[in-house]
């Protein structure tokens, strides 16, 4: 089944927007009265419009501290093309307009969610008499809602933005990206090449191509087939990329995923949380994911909006444990070190400046590389190969015995960052809370430098005058058989940048 070819006008388009964010006039509310009258697909168009934007919204906010998902880059605040939140932590605090806006958008998304008595008058002052009609249509399974580059695959239907989706339709595109939001309440990004059909309202295969899966509490359970494995998700984001002919991979970003394989003798079933990876061969064998960039995965938006691509100083990142001994991976993340970013794979905790002054400056925009905080109890052996010349730092966590190695190969800068933790294990009876900190202020993450720091890290440089491999050791010289939440200190954090002869930023 083809999807709809009905294409609002922009003025149509303009005018929906204002009702959305509730600043609709008089006159414009007549004028969309008179656009809507006589035109069913324009009536079913509107309402659909309403109940996606109600959905996107109701997804996208952080129900406890009532932030509101960036933009993404070159996109204004108002935008109406609203995306799910990648981390629920990375936003700042909203203007108070987006506040007053977000109450709107709830009203919205309850009036439809309810579906009790909800008519179109309620927003374009219809007559009370002539209710807007509400479609049903249990093969209609969302809308595609952006589209950036996209070359479609040779008679492959193409697909425009806001068009509706059937069920068993194809996605086939050769190149550029396509967003899709689903009447469930899961988006997915994909990323082309791609070959990918929706089959049911729980389940979709992709035979080809990189996409994001986020679901929201409507969609757990939600299920993505590859000719190689099945994915379940659990309440989560996840990223999966299927090589044709090859492999699948699964990176597992928040929550957990249930993994199964579909090829080889014997089947096998792993349950993946965040911070974990693994991929399925052909011949139905799996195997850890050591590290995790943009060749590889798509990326999740808080990466993305940090105007992250692939790190032009980092090619790899390994390490010598097996994936019997873990699966947890290293996330590479180009020009992205900044404040308030992300720590760790497997912890929500971020980097921040210890005070108001912020991160030293010979950080800001730095390549860096995500571990993962586990990594904490292990001896190991960590390689971070260099592309070129480049100055490596290590964040080490001040309540950590400097290790031997790090002495040796290492200069301490004598500069500090902070660390916001927000730790979900700690006990309100806790002795680990700092002086004036409370239990409550401890669980959550903070915006900005300086603000809700809960540890500090030393910062330690070595120089790499050509392209080479940094060797980093562990935190401690034996392991700990504990769990790693019983450990309070940290894994310690890893920046790569330019090398440069002194701070004030002159390149060789």
């Amino acid at each position: 089944m083809k999807s709809p070819s009905y294409r609002p006008s922009e003025e149509m388009e303009r005018l929906l927007i204002s009702v959305i964010d509730g600043d609709l006039t008089n006159e414009e509310s007549d004028q969309l009265e008179e656009l809507l009258q006589e035109d069913s697909e324009a009536q079913r168009f509107a309402v659909d419009f309403l109940q996606l934007n109600a959905l996107m919204q109701w997804h996208s906010v952080d129900l406890f501290n009532g932030e509101l998902n960036n933009p993404t880059p070159g996109e204004s605040d108002d935008s109406w093309s609203v995306h799910l939140r990648a981390d629920s932590n990375s936003s700042a605090s909203p203007p108070i307009s987006k506040i007053n806006r977000l109450f709107r958008h709830w009203t919205l998304a309850a009036c439809i969610v309810v579906g009790l008595g909800w008519t179109a008058s309620s927003f374009f002052s219809f007559p009370q008499s002539e209710p807007a009609p509400v479609f049903q249509d249990n093969n209609v399974a969302g809308r595609v809602v952006n589209l950036a580059n996209v070359a479609w695959s040779e008679s492959a239907q193409q697909h425009e933005k806001w068009s509706r989706l059937s069920f068993g339709e194809s996605i086939q595109f050769d190149a550029g990206v396509v967003e899709l939001m689903l009447d469930n309440g899961a988006q997915i990004v994909l990323e082309g090449p791609a070959d990918f059909r929706l089959v049911s309202p729980m389940k979709a295969v992709a035979q080809r191509g990189k996409l994001i899966v986020r679901c929201g509490p409507d969609a757990v359970g939600y299920e993505v087939e590859s000719p190689h494995a099945n994915v379940v998700d659990l309440g989560t984001e996840f990223g999966v990329t299927v090589v044709e002919g090859q492999r699948t991979d699964v990176v597992v970003y928040e929550g957990a995923v249930d993994l199964s394989t579909r090829t080889g003798e014997l089947p096998q079933e792993r349950h993946l949380t965040a911070g974990e990876a693994l991929y399925v061969d052909l011949h139905g064998e799996v195997e850890r994911i050591m590290s995790v960039h943009t060749d590889g995965f798509r990326m999740p938006r808080d990466l993305l909006n940090r105007n992250s691509g692939r790190s032009s100083l980092i090619r790899s990142v390994s390490d010598n444990l097996q994936s019997a001994d873990t699966t947890k991976y290293y996330r590479i993340v180009g020009n992205g070190f900044g404040e308030d970013c992300r720590a760790f794979v497997d912890r929500d905790y971020q980097w921040n400046g210890v005070d108001s002054d912020g991160l030293p400056s010979f950080l800001l925009g730095g390549d860096y590389v995500m571990t993962f905080n586990d990594d904490k109890i292990r001896t190991l052996e960590i390689d971070v190969e260099l592309v070129k010349p480049a100055s490596v730092y290590v964040l080490l966590d001040n309540r950590v015995t400097v290790p031997e190695w790090l002495k040796r190969d290492f200069v301490d800068t004598g500069r500090m960052v902070g660390l916001d933790e927000a730790n979900p294990h700690l006990r309100r009876d806790s002795p680990n809370l700092r002086p004036g900190q409370t239990y409550e202020s401890a669980l959550k993450i903070d915006v900005g430098p300086g603000r809700s720091v809960d540890s500090t890290f030393s910062v330690w440089r070595r120089d790499y005058a050509e392209a080479s491999t940094a060797k980093l050791g562990p935190i401690r010289q034996q392991s700990l058989d504990v769990v790693p939440h019983a450990v309070l200190e940290n894994m310690y954090g890893i920046v790569v940048t330019n090398l440069r002869d002194s701070e004030l930023g002159s390149v060789y």
